[in-house]
């Protein structure tokens, strides 16, 4: 690797405090983590209502850990919590880092993140499930549920085709 891309190679362990302070910088920077980490999620809750979840599982401890504390200061309540070891075995294969999670269920502050985050994002299939949640808030489940599982098969079918031109 050329030199100039050896920025690259040491990941950041922390959010730096300019990004921190700034309220905008920081709904940046947590867009573009979140393109990478993080998915949002359209579940049923009781009834025939529906749920809507953001969720970031990584290893980035002290960056999740920044995470909750910053939307905290916003009025946000995420939960935090220790999801595996190290070496144990996860859905895309073994965890080579103890990994966490980090999870907003309240569905009035899930609208709120994804208003502000729609703004930084370029990412297709994640701005097409903001927008779908954005624009299905108040409708129930059975009204949603074919939407949902339409994006879902859109983005599985540009998983594929990425794969087949590889």
């Amino acid at each position: 690797m050329d030199k100039s891309f050896e920025f690259l190679l040491k990941k950041p362990q922390e959010i730096p405090k300019w990004i921190l302070e700034n309220k905008d910088c920081f709904y940046g920077f947590l867009c573009g983590y979140s393109d990478c980490e993080a998915s949002f999620s359209i579940i049923k809750s009781h009834q025939n209502s529906s749920r809507f979840i953001f969720r970031i599982t990584a290893g980035d401890k002290k960056v999740l850990e920044q995470i909750k504390s910053t939307l905290e200061s916003y009025g946000y309540n995420p939960q935090f919590y220790f999801k595996s070891t190290k070496g144990k075995q996860g859905s895309f294969g073994t965890y080579n880092i103890d990994m966490y999670n980090f999870i907003m269920y309240r569905k009035s502050e899930t609208l709120r993140l994804i208003k502000n985050l729609l703004p930084h994002s370029k990412h297709k299939e994640k701005i097409a499930k903001m927008k779908y949640i954005q624009e299905n808030k108040d409708k129930n489940w059975k009204e949603i549920i074919g939407g949902r599982d339409k994006i879902r098969e859109g983005i599985k079918a540009g998983l594929l085709k990425n794969i087949s031109q590889n």
